[in-house]
């Protein structure tokens, strides 16, 4: 009972420190379309030093994308999946869907350690997408299989996006891994079809996906 109600708060307070920074985000993703031919595209957010040290004093991990899709397609969508120990066993967030209602957006991903103070290593999730015409976002508090953080434990995290990068299915656009041994941990690696490599020997393996939707 204490355990969900600390997370009910948790969830309450970075939600409210999510929405507070939605606007420079929607900003950015404004000021960053994409000129030109009709191309489905995503890209790393160019972030001024003001905007990443605003979401650095709010987050532990964040990874900002900007995207221009065309008119062929009428939502984007984005979810983070989890795996454990190289098999996938539940998304760790809903799916979350916004309307192409203007062709350049931003998806915003956080990531944060729920109860700094508890010996177990419990994340709280978040995910925006945001455009001109509107914006969806979702958060989710998900338990970790790491129990005694004490005892030592590794965290890598990264882009999987470098440069303009075409949409194509089911793409990766960031990952995070855990590790309760915490040695010998390198990058994730994604084969051509978009399919995880070589983290079976990892505890959790969380990466940030989207999706274009033609209907």
């Amino acid at each position: 009972m204490e355990f969900e109600e600390r997370g009910f708060f948790l969830m309450k307070r970075y939600l409210l420190i999510l929405a507070i920074f939605l606007i420079p985000f929607y900003l950015v993703g404004c000021a960053t379309g994409f000129q030109g031919e009709d191309i489905n595209t995503i890209s790393e957010a160019k972030l001024t030093d003001r905007e990443k040290s605003l979401l650095s004093a709010a987050n532990e991990h964040f990874f900002v994308f900007d995207y221009h899709i065309d008119s062929e397609y009428k939502k984007i969508s984005a979810w983070v999946e989890k795996y454990e120990f190289g098999k996938k066993v539940e998304s760790a967030t809903g799916k979350i869907f916004l309307l192409n209602s203007n062709r350049d957006g931003t998806i915003v991903f956080t990531a944060n350690e729920a109860s700094p103070s508890s010996s177990e290593v419990d994340i709280l999730f978040g995910i925006s997408i945001i455009n001109g015409g509107g914006s969806s976002k979702t958060s989710s508090l998900q338990k970790s299989i790491i129990e005694d953080k004490d005892k030592g434990f590794g965290i890598t995290w990264s882009s999987n996006i470098m440069g303009e990068t075409p949409i194509k299915g089911k793409m990766i656009l960031a990952n995070i891994i855990y590790d309760e041994g915490g040695q010998h941990m390198s990058g994730l690696q994604i084969d051509d079809e978009g399919n995880l490599e070589g983290i079976e020997g990892y505890d959790a393996v969380y990466v940030l996906r989207c999706e274009l939707i033609r209907w």
